[in-house]
């Protein structure tokens, strides 16, 4: 069995490194922790928490606006500001990450002492972007069997959508195109008690989304329009700093004014191709269809249609019941997220273990990486969502 410090340190993996399981130690767990969340948008964009066990508490104190009283001389002092408390916990859910390392690479090691640390951080990155993903648009589907770690936790903007604040630029505005004057109801929307330190905010968008923008400031014929195409200076608006993030969609779901809006008539297995909704008026073959709410919302395309029996392309991954919605939708939206980076909480547990798992047949070692994770969003009353934009 090879040693923690000796792993992460730069020592050699050979074909019978990590023989039994090997807990890391406090400092390496860190320096794995680090790895992961330095390869990924979560770094000075979020608050990591290093869960010591399975659950941790975070405590948020609030206490009345009106502290200072007069003080006047015999005054009782009456009208104290009462102080207020609320907590998140962060329960951690086990992941593990899987690579397979050829036995060439073993053999040759060409990178030598410095294959192990490279080998770290490679996994690490990964890990990273899928957390990332899964930390801003999981929804926990319960008790159904989970296929993706973004199935496991709530994340940040699902959170967001039902707790927070949202204003929809598909009702509100004349266009879905990202500019100043969204950005500006964006962060008006934000009271005014959460935007004293606006070089903690964030403006959360997706990196074409951040395009849109940079070439809209770059038509103007002034110094900002200048460094906005040359990316002489970070980007940001009313001194919020705006972060480009890859792994924000901009194929989300946006229901189409006009379309099919309907429910469903009679409960749906996972399997099945075809639903039968209360009326299928204004649902048409090639229409893209998002049936149910929620974390077990799924997308799905018309093939046909027979009275009020629809027809899909592909089976159903999810159970529905009878009076869910199914509305006609495109599949162009994205969104802009408004918050303060301690807001974003991820929690990772200072618990990473390593094994691997020897299949000569395959010339293969698999490299196991295991470890435990969860989210959430301390205050969703702090967080603005500008809902179903749309990428030029």
């Amino acid at each position: 069995m090879i040693g923690n410090e000796k792993l992460l340190s730069k020592a050699a993996i050979t074909s019978g490194s990590f023989a039994q399981r090997v807990g890391l130690a406090t400092e390496d767990a860190n320096r794995f922790i680090d790895y992961i969340v330095d390869a990924s948008f979560l770094k000075n964009n979020a608050r990591v928490e290093r869960m010591r066990g399975s659950t941790k508490k975070l405590v948020r104190l609030g206490i009345g606006e009106e502290v200072l009283r007069p003080g006047n001389y015999g005054s009782s002092g009456d009208g104290f500001s009462d102080v207020s408390t609320s907590a998140v916990t962060l329960t951690s859910k086990a992941m593990k990450a899987v690579v397979p390392i050829a036995d060439d690479a073993l053999m040759d090691n060409i990178e030598g002492e410095s294959f192990a640390d490279h080998l770290m951080r490679v996994v690490a990155n990964q890990i990273g972007n899928q957390l990332e993903y899964a930390y801003l648009m999981g929804q926990d589907i319960g008790a159904l069997a989970k296929n993706h770690i973004w199935e496991m936790v709530e994340g940040w903007y699902p959170r967001a959508v039902s707790e927070g604040h949202v204003i929809d630029a598909k009702s509100v505005f004349a266009d879905r195109d990202i500019n100043a004057e969204k950005l500006s109801r964006t962060l008006k929307t934000l009271s005014s008690k959460y935007r004293g330190k606006r070089e903690n905010l964030r403006f959360i968008m997706s990196d074409d989304l951040y395009q849109d923008y940079v070439d809209a400031l770059g038509s103007r014929t002034t110094p900002l329009g200048d460094d906005a195409i040359t990316g002489d200076s970070l980007m940001s608006f009313g001194k919020v700093p705006i972060s480009s993030c890859a792994l924000v969609p901009t194929n989300l779901p946006v229901p189409v004014s006009g379309g099919g809006n309907t429910t469903l008539s009679s409960a749906s297995v996972a399997g099945d191709t075809i639903i039968e909704v209360t009326s299928a008026t204004n649902i048409q073959q090639g229409d893209m269809l998002a049936i149910g709410e929620g974390a077990t919302c799924e997308i799905r395309k018309v093939a046909s249609i027979v009275a009020t029996d629809v027809t899909m392309d592909s089976a159903l991954m999810f159970p529905h019941q009878s009076g869910e919605k199914v509305v006609e939708c495109t599949l162009d939206g994205t969104f802009v997220m408004l918050c303060d980076t301690s807001n974003l909480v991820l929690g990772i547990q200072q618990d990473v273990t390593i094994e691997t798992e020897r299949r000569a047949t395959e010339g293969v070692t698999y490299f196991v990486v295991t470890i435990r994770c969860d989210c959430a969003l301390e205050n969703p009353d702090a967080v603005v969502v500008l809902s179903n934009l749309k990428v030029k």
